[in-house]
């Protein structure tokens, strides 16, 4: 029953066939292909529309997905796959992405599942089956080697002339997940802290640090806090809260610490950093630096919002100089008033003596 509404739960998590980039209103008429798992006899879970395949090491097998065509003119598609990593967003994603991260998978899924069909070429209604073929690593691991098998419809030079006029850009992909599982699954993740660093993301600074997911198995439902201060001293500098993410198996979460429109400032800082998923909690406490060429290069290209932090300054220092100035003329008024005062008394005494 435990691994029923295990496989019940995944089934959310790894969407299948996912429209990607597209605008949803016109995804169903627009897309112009599907895309249907054929049923494998490794297949754990029937119930569930990606690929859950339970194999023994050094076992091989083939998995097929029939293609079929709903446009009305004839149309490629590119195919492809790619591990399951987490981007920026604590989303778990399926492309093949450079600067998505893994850590310590114990095998790679790129090179176990394979197929010559990189691209097909279907006629209107045609059906064609694309055919994948997986051997298993000899050797025996714990957890889920997790990927997905990605579709891609290529765009013809009159739409990318069409798009680009018209400044839109549509490609139109599914996704199909794939779960290789292994000897047993993994309920507890190590988790560690990366470098870190500086970067943007849309042209404003953040602070970017690496958690990384050391075990072969998801983490669901992930909230992190993170705090930062200078090195040695309690005043945060930086706050930030984030909750329902997700991280794949062995992969880099890069968790952006969004400073908003503000320059970085040169110095050496601590982050505090807490890491929750469901029972699993972790801490850590990392220092880094910011250095002077690191934040003049970011500044420069970064939007950053004026500080009128000086004007404020001004406008005090204005108000107190005036306040003063006008304490100064009261009280010089007042004196010159008792002198001229004593000055009629001492003359009326004068003036009664004689």
């Amino acid at each position: 029953m435990k691994r029923k509404w295990h496989l019940i739960i995944w089934g959310l998590i790894l969407l299948t066939g996912v429209l990607v980039n597209v605008n949803p209103t016109m995804a169903a008429s627009n897309a112009g292909f599907e895309v249907i798992p054929v049923a494998s006899e490794q297949q754990l879970n029937h119930d569930v529309t990606y690929f859950d395949l339970g194999l023994t090491p050094g076992q091989r097998a083939v998995v097929t997905v029939n293609v079929k065509s709903t446009s009305q003119e004839p149309i490629t598609i590119e195919t492809s796959l790619a591990k399951a990593t987490t981007n920026s967003n604590g989303v778990v994603e399926y492309k093949a992405f450079q600067q998505n991260k893994s850590w310590g998978v114990p095998a790679d899924i790129e090179k176990i599942v394979t197929t010559d069909q990189r691209k097909i070429q279907l006629q209107p209604g045609e059906v064609q089956p694309v055919s994948y073929q997986i051997k298993m690593p000899q050797s025996a691991f714990d957890g889920e080697l997790v990927g997905g098998l990605n579709f891609v419809k290529k765009v013809t030079d009159n739409q990318v002339k069409t798009n680009s006029s018209m400044g839109v850009k549509n490609q139109y992909a599914y996704t199909i997940a794939m779960v290789l599982h292994g000897r047993q699954e993994l309920t507890k993740n190590k988790m560690s802290v990366g470098k870190i660093t500086t970067r943007q993301i849309n042209d404003r600074n953040v602070i970017s640090i690496p958690l990384i997911n050391q075990t072969a198995a998801f983490l669901n439902k992930v909230e992190t806090k993170v705090t930062i201060k200078h090195r040695g001293q309690d005043k945060v500098v930086y706050t930030q809260k984030t909750v329902d993410g997700q991280m794949a198996p062995n992969s880099v979460y890069d968790l952006p610490v969004r400073i908003g429109e503000t320059a970085f400032k040169p110095g050496r800082y601590t982050a505090q950093m807490d890491v929750t998923s469901k029972e699993q909690h972790w801490q850590f406490t990392k220092d880094f630096t910011i250095s002077r060429k690191q934040a003049r290069r970011y500044n420069q290209k970064a939007v950053i919002k004026a500080d009128d932090s000086w004007l404020d300054l001004s406008l005090i220092i204005i108000g107190v100089v005036l306040l003063i100035s006008l304490v100064v003329v009261i009280y010089w008024r007042k004196q010159r008033r008792i002198k001229l005062l004593e000055s009629e008394l001492a003359a009326s005494k004068r003036n009664s003596k004689h």
